[in-house]
């Protein structure tokens, strides 16, 4: 390989380089906006809880059970803005 070549291609890694790393600080700024959003006692208490159920119940069962809330949460957050509808009215 002839030395133009190894530059060309260093520069085209160290391009693709540049690209992922600006994706990964992007990333990792929006997971700390995130946390910064909630209450880092909040965030205690969820794990504490997690770990409790988990601890209780089996991982097996705090999983179905999640992803069963998980899918009815739409139906909730409608249900819980009807109802501050009807409350301010």
């Amino acid at each position: 390989m002839t030395r133009k070549t190894l530059r060309d291609e260093i520069q085209c890694v160290n391009q693709r380089l540049n690209l992922h790393r600006q994706a990964f600080n992007r990333a990792n700024a929006q997971a700390m906006s995130g946390l910064k959003k909630h209450p880092p006692l909040l965030m205690i208490a969820t794990g504490l809880l997690a770990g409790a159920a988990t601890g209780t119940m089996g991982w097996h069962k705090v999983y179905r059970v999640s992803k069963a809330g998980f899918s009815f949460f739409p139906l909730l957050k409608v249900a819980a803005n009807y109802l501050q509808g009807i409350s301010h009215d």
